[in-house]
């Protein structure tokens, strides 16, 4: 997936053209910018270093002219307010929030700094934007994956691989932001594609070697995963279990 990295690098980089940015730098004031990610270093630095990556590409050269605060959820939602609010304490001139629930955090806690978020499930229904087209606010950026559609796609190329696929587990986190509505979403071409749909919940990584037992219990035909924070961050695991349960399997994530 390293195109893909290249490319958020750049689009990120490049949207840092149409913020003050510029103006921090011809005040003599080095910019900073705060990175937040709802995952972990050790699994995402990737993100990190596409971005950095991006920057550079524009003459934005960390330690020389710009400085990234990066802060890290480590898989818990409720660690964005106080990660917000502690760039907001620094005065940084730009947040970037590579999640739904940190952009949501983050729009809810200024009106002032600019806000890029990526990677965010259906930023107007979850009412991060207005539209895409026209964001408004102090708010922008490009949606994940998992936006409107994509999960539908996902459970046909299923159905193709496993032509005999009747029923299929949905593993997905009811805590995040977002997937509710990707969950409902799925019904429709599901009953299209004539496959019964059976949700299981995941809140922690602790649940994951117990709720892949209840699926393999469930005689399902395939699974299909809604991404989020959790998932993302231990994707590893849960590809490894899908394989350990002889499970046919897509996912949101690369």
């Amino acid at each position: 997936m390293t195109t893909r990295r290249v490319f958020l690098g750049t689009l990120a980089g490049g949207l840092l053209a149409a913020v003050p940015v510029a103006e921090a730098q011809q005040s003599g004031k080095t910019p900073r910018i705060g990175f937040v990610k709802a995952g972990a270093p050790s699994a995402n630095q990737h993100f990190l270093d596409a971005f950095k990556r991006g920057l550079r590409e524009l003459g934005y050269v960390e330690g020389q002219n710009v400085a990234v605060e990066e802060r890290w959820a480590e898989g818990q939602n409720d660690r964005f307010p106080a990660l917000v609010a502690e760039l907001i304490r620094l005065k940084i001139d730009l947040l970037l929030m590579a999640s739904t629930s940190g952009a949501l955090e983050a729009k809810a806690a200024t009106t002032t700094i600019p806000i890029i978020f990526v990677g965010a499930a259906d930023p107007v229904g979850n009412r991060l934007v207005a539209s895409m087209g026209r964001p408004g606010g102090n708010i922008t950026g490009f949606s994940q994956g998992d936006d409107v559609g994509f999960g539908g796609k996902r459970l046909a190329l299923l159905k193709e691989a496993v032509p005999k696929l009747a029923q299929v587990a949905v593993l997905w986190n009811p805590t995040a932001r977002g997937l509710e509505n990707r969950l409902k979403e799925l019904y429709l071409p599901a009953a299209t594609l004539k496959v019964t749909l059976k949700a299981f919940e995941v809140r922690e990584a602790s649940q994951l070697d117990a709720v892949f037992a209840a699926i393999a219990r469930a005689r399902v035909d395939g699974l299909t995963v809604l991404t989020d924070p959790l998932t993302l961050r231990h994707r590893a695991a849960v590809v490894s279990l899908a394989a350990k349960h002889r499970l046919p399997a897509v996912y949101g994530f690369g």
